[in-house]
C-alpha cells in the first residue's frame, strides 16, 4: 500500500512538474515573440526617421542653396 501511493505521489509530482516546465516554455517563447515584434517595430521607427532626417537634410541644403543664389543675385543688382 505504501508503495503504491508513494508511486501515485511521484507521478503526481511528475505531471505537475511537468506542467510547469511546458508552462514556462509557453511563456518565455510568447515573451520571444514579443520581444522580436518589438525589435521590428523599433527598426522600422529607426527607417523612418532616418528617412525623415535624410529628407529635412536635402530641404536644408536646397534652401541653403536657395537663399544663396538670391544673395548672389541681389549682389548683382546692388
Amino acid at each position: 500500500m505504501r508503495s503504491r501511493l508513494e508511486d501515485l505521489i511521484k507521478k503526481y509530482n511528475q505531471k505537475r512538474n511537468d506542467d510547469l516546465l511546458n508552462l514556462f516554455n509557453e511563456v518565455y517563447r510568447r515573451c520571444q515573440m514579443h520581444a522580436e515584434m518589438k525589435e521590428q517595430f523599433i527598426k522600422n521607427d529607426i527607417k523612418i526617421i532616418d528617412e525623415k532626417i535624410s529628407k529635412n537634410i536635402e530641404l536644408q541644403n536646397r534652401l541653403e542653396n536657395d537663399i544663396k543664389i538670391i544673395n548672389e543675385k541681389l549682389n548683382l543688382i546692388k
